[in-house]
């Protein structure tokens, strides 16, 4: 409620004083639940929108469940991010007619091929290495600690291979601390949070991308994996890990492979195929861009979430004029 109390009175002070046809709902707590009173209260209709994780996480809870499908069942409309999503919702009883699968974009503005910038490459004394490289926060569910395991491998035979983890968060210790265990030193680089604006330069300082995702105690897992479709539309090909959602970022074998997350070997043997290999790297690349082009453009979905809030609207008014 200490949250929940002052995003309500936000909400509902804007909808007091201006003028709106439809609430939307960008996370479980506390937006839907307040949506829930707020569209009672101003008589408008709500979407929310589901990643997955928001059901898996809170299964194990003891009375979360109930808030959880109480706020779904009464949304005039669910947005699931990914195919996950929409098999959560089915799971927990929401109506098929009243969800939508409409997976993120990518602005190609912002990501898109280009050559390696020299003074990264300085920076980080990256010439004449293979770069390997992953973007994501600093928790187990990443799967930072198998990617470093197989590079413990790798290197036997690619000994010019550099690692870059970028991101910060609470396993950044003990990851540090097994990049000393594995006598990795000279190979992985912390560069730390990435400005948003310099994220596609260093999709594009590497030749592989990995983050090998797994599924933690407690529901939390990867849903999507958006990096994974940010690299790609840079031209790299992609590891992720073989769980929760990443299946339909990544196309195992196509625009690069999903692994077990709890295998380094299998990592290793992916990992060298790749980095041995610069045809099948350039063509899982291109195939990741090409994907991208076509499916996953903001344009597309800017345009399928109005239809389905116009639709949603329109229903609204109709429901609310023959008294239903």
């Amino acid at each position: 409620m200490p949250k929940a109390a002052p995003q309500f009175l936000h909400a509902a002070f804007h909808l007091a004083t201006e003028r709106f046809d439809c609430l939307h709902c960008g996370d479980l707590f506390p937006q839907g639940l307040n949506a829930v009173f707020l569209s009672k209260m101003f008589h408008l209709p709500f979407l929310i929108y589901c990643h997955g994780d928001e059901v898996s996480q809170t299964d194990c809870r003891q009375f979360q469940p109930r808030v959880r499908n109480y706020i779904y069942e009464r949304a005039d409309f669910v947005i699931a991010a990914n195919q996950f999503a929409v098999d959560r919702l089915l799971r927990i009883g929401i109506a098929k007619n009243k969800i939508a699968k409409l997976t993120p974009g990518v602005d190609m503005k912002r990501f898109f091929p280009a050559p390696p910038r020299q003074d990264l490459i300085d920076r980080y004394g990256l010439q004449g290495h293979k770069v390997l490289l992953t973007v994501a926060r600093l928790v187990p569910r990443k799967g930072h600690k198998v990617v470093l395991e197989a590079l413990s491998n790798v290197i036997k035979e690619m000994p010019r291979l550099k690692y870059i983890i970028a991101g910060e968060g609470p396993e950044k210790g003990n990851l540090e601390q097994l990049v000393q265990n594995l006598g990795l030193q000279e190979h992985v680089i912390f560069v730390g949070n990435i400005p948003n604006a310099e994220i596609s330069n260093y999709y594009n300082l590497c030749d592989v991308f990995a983050m090998v995702n797994r599924l933690e105690i407690g529901g939390d897992i990867e849903s999507f994996g958006m990096v994974f479709t940010e690299a790609n539309a840079t031209g790299k090909p992609v590891i992720g890990g073989r769980s929760g959602g990443t299946d339909e970022s990544v196309i195992d074998g196509e625009t690069g492979f999903l692994v077990d997350p709890n295998d380094p070997q299998e990592l290793s043997d992916r990992l060298l195929l790749l980095l041995k290999n610069g045809d099948l790297c350039l063509r899982m690349g291109t195939a990741g861009l090409h994907r991208v082009q076509s499916q996953f453009d903001w344009n597309s979905r800017a345009l399928a979430l109005r239809n389905i809030v116009v639709e949603v609207v329109q229903r609204f008014r109709t429901d609310t004029r023959n008294g239903q």
